[in-house]
């Protein structure tokens, strides 16, 4: 492979040894110095190599393979971000220019974050630092299912154009080549302090298959310019045999003169929410024991915690692992409201955050007097589909939090509405049937003036389909020909007046009554192009129903 170096100057990979080789990497600069590299064993080495800027460079793999590989350390990074290079296109570096391609896939997001290509789950790391949001996720760069872990990151200016930056997080040194044993960095939260990030995330190590031997720490590290991390320090680990070996995810927050720190665990076999504490947040956290616990049966753990407080009221969200409730939703991701009192959240309301269920560890920051919220575009249902140079996985679009009538309300962050493109219809009063829309990334907005039952079919193929439908005062998202056809997926609502719909390819998110009930769901089709269709048995009740083009971030 042949490249040119243009404004960067480190060139970092991925590699990984063929089977039974001792795999070899080289890279010769334009005056024909050559610099090898071996391969891991067993595991993909991260390999860095120092490039000069505005030179031509010859990059060859022997022996070996490196799924991903990318060009980092420029001036202003934060804006320009890295450049992949890829086979796929000998010669020409992917960078925040000339994305789009790439991304124009049938299964791929246009305006959801998703990544470059592989696995994507939990947000980490979610803050606002010197003037830019930072996503950092975890990650595998290496294919489309879950393997021991690293962070990526991206960062952005409006929560919407997302510039891809380096891996900055990777699987422990034990886990190299070890195929008995999985891990690696877990999800965690950040903390801005100053001119610095302070970082705090689970460190997993053990079995295959969870259990007693299984081991999760939390780790501290920091930076200062949200690209190079300081080596990390273990700062907490279990403290005792009635707290779970499920012991993770760290939140943190500051109350009472202290650093808080919550954890998604179980005590005495009950799911729990857990905090520690510390005085300057770093060293000699000590523990307090559960925040709240969940006593309703059938959850494994609480995981993928948040605490915080809003409106006049505190808030504890987690997943619910290995819960299917009664309409078969699996591991849905709930909230507790209520006052917070002697280290102990007095529950007032719990209920269900995502009626769609494929929206999962939701985490969320303050930045400018919003509570900003970004979630996983999960899927438990195992209806991905694999596609080459894809991803598993993407972001929800950014949520603003409040706390009304007594419920924890989401709607869009108001950035979102700046990707409305074209006018596509505008249709009041009546039903309206799109049976093409380009592009398949589009937005509905309705108000209705009165109850009345309607089916909205959002997308379709020649096998199945996905609705959102109002039948007798019952809202649900409403699937056929996919895995998910046998369960249901009803919204908490008694009566709907407002609708948005936001329709990104294989990603639907559904608002009802300005963020009263929000629903995330997934659904695969093969064609770029996409459809919507609106029936209701009162459409003289409708005097607002217009759809929208939605415009790419890449």
């Amino acid at each position: 492979m042949r490249f040119d170096s243009d404004i960067y100057r480190m060139l970092e990979l991925f590699a990984i040894s063929e089977e039974g080789q001792e795999g070899e990497v080289c890279l010769t600069d334009p005056d024909g110095n050559r610099l090898t590299e071996p391969a891991g064993q067993g595991y993909h080495r991260w390999i860095r190599l120092p490039l000069r800027e505005q030179a031509g460079y010859r990059l060859e793999l022997t022996g070996c393979r490196a799924e991903l590989i990318y060009l980092s350390e420029c001036d202003d990074i934060l804006d320009k971000g890295i450049a992949y290079l890829n086979d796929a296109v000998p010669g020409e570096k992917l960078s925040r220019e000339n994305l789009g391609g790439w991304y124009d896939t049938p299964y791929r997001e246009q305006y959801h974050f998703n990544p470059y290509y592989g696995w994507i789950n939990d947000p980490n790391g979610l803050c606002y630092f010197k003037g830019y949001y930072h996503l950092y996720y975890q990650y595998n760069p290496f294919g489309q299912k879950w393997d021991n872990m690293y962070w990526g990151h991206a960062a952005s200016k409006d929560l919407l154009h997302w510039v891809h930056l380096p891996v900055c997080l990777e699987p422990q040194e034990e886990l190299r080549g070890n195929s008995q044993a999985k891990g690696g960095a877990f999800s965690g939260s950040a903390v801005v302090k100053g001119d610095e990030i302070f970082f705090y995330l689970t460190r997993h190590f053990g079995p295959l298959e969870d259990g007693a031997d299984t081991i999760e720490y939390q780790t501290f590290t920091r930076s200062r310019d949200s690209i190079h991390f300081e080596p990390e320090e273990i700062i907490v680990q279990r403290p005792n045999p009635e707290v779970s070996y499920h012991f993770r995810d760290p939140k943190l927050f500051f109350d009472g003169g202290k650093w808080n720190m919550v954890l998604g665990s179980a005590v005495s076999g009950a799911p729990a929410l857990i905090n520690f504490t510390s005085e300057d947040g770093i060293h000699h956290w000590e523990y307090q024991g559960p925040i709240l616990t969940d006593t309703r049966g059938g959850i494994e753990t609480i995981e993928c915690p948040d605490f915080f407080e809003l409106d006049g009221k505190y808030v504890a969200v987690g997943d619910l692992m290995w819960y299917h409730d009664s309409y078969g939703r699996y591991q849905p991701l709930w909230y507790y409201l209520g006052e917070y009192q002697e280290g102990q959240l007095q529950v007032e309301q719990d209920r269900l955050l995502d009626f769609g269920t494929n929206f999962y560890a939701v985490q969320s920051f303050v930045h400018d007097g919003r509570r900003i919220a970004i979630g996983w575009v999960s899927d438990f249902y195992g209806e991905h589909k694999i596609a080459e140079h894809g991803a598993y996985g993407s972001m929800a679009l950014p949520r603003e939090l409040h706390v009304k009538d007594g419920k924890l309300y989401q709607t869009p962050v108001k950035e979102v509405y700046t990707l409305k493109g074209a006018l596509l219809a505008a249709a009041p009063k009546q039903n309206l049937s799109l049976e093409t829309l380009p592009g398949n990334r589009y937005f509905v907005t309705m108000r209705l003036d009165g109850q009345t039952d309607f089916d909205l079919l959002l997308a379709k193929t020649d096998e199945a389909s996905i609705r959102l439908m109002c039948r007798s005062g019952i809202t649900e998202i409403k699937t056929e020909g996919v895995p998910t056809q046998s369960v249901r997926f009803p919204a908490e609502v008694e009566c709907v007046r407002t609708i948005e719909i936001f329709v990104d390819r294989r990603t639907i998110e559904v608002y009802l009554n300005d963020g009263e009930a929000v629903g995330t769901k997934v659904f695969y089709s093969e064609e770029k192009e996409g459809c919507f269709k609106a029936v209701f048995d009162h459409p003289e009740l409708v005097s607002t129903l217009e759809v929208y083009q939605m415009k790419s971030i890449w």
